[in-house]
């Protein structure tokens, strides 16, 4: 008889477990969809630099905060709206009242994807990134940008976002940290598919003194040399 109430209770505890499994996938499925929109509505963004109307900007908006609705313990939701807070950010004139607005709630969406995903390199470079278009601390920037080193350092999206905050705050930066940006750099010279793109953006925050020494292949210092020859002109 107990081992009968055992092997019911049991078959019971699987169902329950089988439920629950089946309403969490479909979340997450829901979530996906509903966010398929707004992510292909960014891409076309960093394509073309047009956002589009307002309305339609909202209604992308609403897509993101319903994905997330039904599915927050996603990181990637969370990661999601981040990036929809920060295109509007750059939009903003910064230390304008929009610009703290639009950074404030981009800090809180990519905190909490860390909070769901801790060993996220990406998002802690995010992190590291928005605090520094947020005038944060130098400590804060530091912590961020050092979990971003440790956890992501063979990731190529990372490591872009590394070097542009280890470009944008080196004059800030501890010996130490300046060393693992150099370090980064070079790496992502290597195994970036787009190279000339790191290479240009040291060049518009006058970053390529420290450049220079670390560029590898033989089209990396021809366009190194093509723009000191466009900045000397």
């Amino acid at each position: 008889m107990k081992s009968l109430l055992r092997t019911q209770l049991l078959y019971a505890s699987l169902a329950v477990a089988g439920a629950s499994l089946s309403v969490f996938s479909a979340a997450r499925l829901f979530g996906e969809l509903s966010a398929m929109g707004p992510l292909k509505a960014m891409q076309q963004w960093a394509s073309d630099g047009q956002m589009g109307s307002h309305s339609r900007r909202q209604k992308q908006l609403s897509r993101l905060l319903m994905s997330l609705q039904v599915a927050p313990w996603s990181a990637d939701r969370h990661m999601d709206l981040a990036r929809f807070y920060t295109w509007h950010m750059r939009r903003t004139t910064r230390r304008s009242e929009q610009h703290q607005i639009y950074a404030q709630r981009t800090q809180q969406q990519l905190l909490a994807a860390v909070q769901q995903r801790p060993v996220w390199g990406l998002a802690w470079a995010a992190l590291a990134e928005n605090s520094v278009a947020s005038g944060h601390y130098k400590p804060v920037i530091e912590g961020f940008l050092s979990r971003a080193l440790r956890l992501g350092p063979y990731e190529p999206g990372t490591l872009r976002k590394i070097a542009l905050v280890g470009m944008l705050h080196w004059s800030n930066l501890c010996p130490a940290l300046r060393g693992a940006v150099r370090k980064v750099v070079r790496r992502s010279l290597q195994i970036d598919d787009h190279p000339a793109t790191l290479i240009r953006l040291a060049f518009s925050l006058q970053w390529q003194d420290q450049l220079q020494d670390l560029l590898q292949a033989p089209s990396q210092r021809a366009e190194f040399e093509r723009l000191s020859r466009r900045q000397g002109s």
